[in-house]
């Protein structure tokens, strides 16, 4: 059996491709139900890869042409038609994470050709398209409707939230809530050493931290940062903010030089995911402040590892959170008076709290409830 996979983006460099998203997981647990899995994918040129080298085995690759533009937009048809139907014929059935314009293109094929589908819906493309520049507000209308469309008509979905696309996109198919993130969760060590820690801490200096791409604006840090400077001129000086991620920095470095807060804000860039551990355990309270998101996986390890943990209310944040500890996007004043509040017994009522609710997401779990899934569909299928 050969399946359709359509969601990757790659660099390449001297002939080889390398992943540019956390997609080894997903390439994994799809392998589970086939014998080969055809991916319709991105490619660039880079000479400075970050990540692993695909695994081709049992994996074909059909590159097609990136929409990041009006232009482009509009051109799709001509640009990848042919593409799409080319690797929908090779496939038996499609796994498709919406919502991307290609995602569309290859559920209106597989229609045509009488290729069943899976649609995982992993994010809300009004917030991604709204949230990013001024062509993706013009957009965001279009694929807002488009994906209603498409859950509407799906027979199969998986959600990665539990509640929030499920109520902005509804499927009158079969689905189930599934979240993409794989990882152990449920160290009870690690809680231990959390608990000791809020102990014997004094608290004169508070550390935040987000794991977030950092080329990207809806990702929000620039709200925590300006929060950082209302409770500063206030005369609260014990917050150090610390940012890690891709992409270039420069805005976020520019507004932190124009808000003279060089003291307080220390821009990380890039990490190891061996490192990611490390990074959380230094970390008091842990925030995401995004205007579009799915069900974020930084989060969820944050939560794992015992951190006190703010987040805007978007997408599937709020699902996670106490709703103590939720604010609208964007809301600067909201950030501070959390941040301001924040004692000792609240690190050590959220480690705990937080650290239960992680347990859900633990990728055994996720990944048994996905196969089942995949199983009804696919019978006899799945090796579990």
């Amino acid at each position: 059996m050969t399946i359709l996979f359509s969601a990757l983006d790659t660099v390449e460099t001297d002939g080889i491709h390398y992943f540019s998203n956390e997609i080894q997981a997903s390439l994994n647990r799809y392998k589970h139900c086939c014998d080969q899995i055809v991916c319709l994918a991105h490619s660039k040129e880079t000479d400075t890869p970050t990540s692993d080298p695909i695994d081709m085995n049992g994996v074909e690759f059909i590159f097609i042409h990136k929409i990041n533009s009006l232009q482009s937009f509009l051109s799709e048809e001509r640009l990848n038609g042919e593409l799409v139907r080319m690797a929908i014929s090779k496939s038996d059935a499609c796994i498709i994470h919406v919502y991307s314009t290609h995602a569309a293109m290859v559920l209106k094929y597989a229609k045509r050709m009488n290729k069943p589908c899976i649609n995982v819906v992993v994010g809300d493309p009004w917030d991604s398209y709204w949230n990013y520049s001024l062509t993706g507000k013009l957009m965001a209308p279009f694929a807002y409707c488009s994906l209603k469309k498409m859950q509407r008509q799906a027979w199969h979905s998986i959600y990665v939230t539990n509640r929030y696309l499920q109520q902005r996109y509804p499927t009158k198919g079969y689905s189930i809530a599934c979240s993409n993130v794989d990882m152990k969760t449920g160290d009870e060590q690690q809680l231990e050493r959390r608990l000791a820690g809020i102990d014997s801490k004094l608290y004169e200096k508070i550390r935040i931290g987000t794991l977030a791409a950092l080329n990207v604006r809806y990702k929000g840090q620039e709200y925590v940062i300006r929060a950082i400077k209302v409770l500063k001129d206030q005369g609260l000086n014990r917050f150090e903010y610390h940012l890690a991620g891709k992409g270039d920095a420069s805005f976020l470095r520019s507004l932190v030089k124009r808000l003279g807060l060089n003291d307080e804000i220390v821009i990380h860039g890039a990490i190891p995911h061996a490192q990611v551990a490390e990074f959380l355990d230094e970390t008091d309270v842990y925030i995401q402040p995004s205007k579009q998101e799915g069900l974020p996986r930084a989060l969820i390890e944050a939560m794992s590892r015992g951190c006190l943990c703010l987040g805007s209310r978007t997408a599937g944040i709020p699902e996670l959170l106490d709703k103590n500890y939720i604010f609208e996007k964007g809301d600067v004043k909201r950030i501070a008076k959390l941040l301001a509040s924040i004692s000792k017994d609240n690190f050590r009522e959220e480690a705990k709290r937080n650290f239960e609710e992680a347990k859900k997401y633990d990728k055994a779990i996720l990944n048994k409830r996905r196969e089942d899934f995949l199983n009804s569909i696919f019978p006899n299928i799945v090796a579990l």
